[in-house]
């Protein structure tokens, strides 16, 4: 990080609307439930591949 030129600056969180997945706490939030299936998978030919089904749910549901 000592390469990169940023701030840190302290912001309330009724003033952060638009969190970003680092400032998230998943052992919070009570709905989330783990999904283990992957977006991404090995073919026959071992080269990564898209599970589309997986990524459309996960576009479909993604809050982001």
């Amino acid at each position: 990080l000592a390469t990169f030129n940023f701030k840190i600056v302290y912001r309330k969180g009724s003033e952060n609307k638009v969190a970003n997945a680092l400032s998230r706490q998943p052992n919070y939030i009570e709905e989330l439930k783990p999904d283990y299936k992957a977006v991404l998978a090995i073919n026959k030919e071992g080269s990564l591949r898209y599970n589309y089904p997986k990524l459309a749910l996960v576009l479909r549901t993604d809050s982001v």
